[in-house]
């Protein structure tokens, strides 16, 4: 105030007011900042404001809340516009854990694809990663839908992969080409076969690069001829040679996660009895990672 008063012609009754209102402006400032929501501690403690209840157009965009009542709490976001599109198309889910809120797992978001564009439709906040989880919020989506999704394209993990068979049984499964060639190349580092993948100036008789290689080109051929392939080029590694050791390492973990293991097994007695060869059930089967027909 009295900078004021030495530095402007108002008249003192003007320049009062100005400080005044510039007191009682900074003590609401104070007022409003003291009244501000408190961040919850709980699942149960979670009120939305109402602001973030509609879209920009005035649409609802909270479609479901599992209630305060619930331990495992989940919200689903999204308008009824968007669950039409879902409707007799081919979806596509995936968690993201770095921008999940305080309280919750992950966000789990649902995308449909229009014009070859793939955008998000649906917004899942989950408290946790589990398969019960999974079917009660794929559930919910079902009974707000009129058709079934052709198809839902995901990571491979297989809570989701088992709740999306449970809850849409005529549902195809396809596993992420992205994730599975994830999975792959962390074996290949890991069976420390980075430096024969990426040699390209290979003289040797041996194309190691692609024998590393045929998991991947198993995606693009007829599901039907998988296994018959992949045997052939397995009983050609030679055991003498240190590089398709290492390779014969990593074609196991392929067959044991995407294949399935070749086992002996004694069926009958006495004279009878004889050896058969079953496959046992892949972690993931072909179906799910080959995109052959997709």
């Amino acid at each position: 105030m009295k900078s004021l008063s030495d530095n402007s012609d108002d008249a003192p009754r003007k320049i009062i007011a100005k400080c005044s209102n510039e007191l009682l402006s900074n003590e609401l400032v104070a007022q409003t900042t003291n009244l501000q929501i408190a961040e919850p501690k709980t699942l149960d403690e979670i009120v939305l404001p109402e602001q973030l209840l509609k879209t920009f157009n005035g649409d609802e965009f909270l479609l479901y809340d599992s209630g305060k009542d619930d331990e495992e709490r989940f919200f689903i976001f999204g308008t009824e516009k968007n669950l039409k599109l879902i409707e007799n198309g081919h979806i596509y889910v995936d968690g993201t854990f770095e921008i999940a809120p305080d309280l919750f797992y992950q966000i789990y978001s649902v995308h449909v694809l229009i014009d070859s564009k793939c955008y998000p439709v649906l917004y899942i906040p989950l408290p946790k990663k589990t398969q019960k989880l999974y079917e009660r919020f794929l559930s919910v989506i079902e009974s707000k839908i009129d058709c079934h999704p052709i198809s839902i394209n995901c990571d491979f993990e297989r809570a989701m992969i088992n709740a999306s068979q449970k809850i849409f049984p005529k549902i195809k499964v396809h596993g992420c080409f992205y994730h599975f060639n994830q999975s792959l190349w962390r074996k290949i580092q890991a069976n420390n076969l980075e430096e024969a993948y990426n040699n390209l100036d290979s003289t040797s008789l041996t194309d190691y690069r692609k024998l590393i290689k045929l998991p991947v080109v198993l995606s693009y051929i007829p599901p039907e001829d998988v296994h018959d392939i992949f045997e052939t080029y397995k009983k050609k590694l030679d055991s003498n040679d240190p590089i398709q050791v290492k390779i014969g390492s990593f074609y196991e973990y392929f067959e044991n996660t995407y294949l399935g293991r070749l086992t002996e097994h004694k069926t009958g007695r006495g004279a009878r009895s004889k050896v058969v060869i079953i496959r046992e059930m892949a972690m993931f089967d072909v179906d799910i990672w080959s995109i052959n027909a997709r």
